[in-house]
């Protein structure tokens, strides 16, 4: 899902933004749920705000903050919970 052309990830744009943002986790500025919905939210707004605010558009954002989510769901949380699982026992 997250999955870009290697080409489109060297962007310099590309490249400086998601070094800014591996700083901010770093050094402990993003450090929790509202943080990151603070930056997911101002991203969206500004996305938005360049292409329109025009149905498909909106459309889009919600679609990205929904595939995100979905990819962390599937990439971190289900691993968990099987660990989770295994460790503590299924309910019966």
């Amino acid at each position: 899902m997250p999955y870009i052309k290697d080409e489109d990830r060297k962007e310099p744009d590309m490249v400086r933004v998601t070094r800014a943002i591996a700083r901010a986790v770093e050094s402990g500025t993003i450090k929790d749920k509202g943080d990151m919905n603070y930056v997911f939210f101002f991203m969206a707004r500004r996305f938005m705000e360049k292409f329109g605010y025009r149905y498909g558009v909106i459309s889009d954002v919600k679609a990205a903050a929904r595939d995100s989510a979905d990819e962390v769901e599937r990439r971190f949380m289900t691993p968990r919970e099987d660990v989770a699982i295994k460790e503590n026992g299924d309910v019966s």
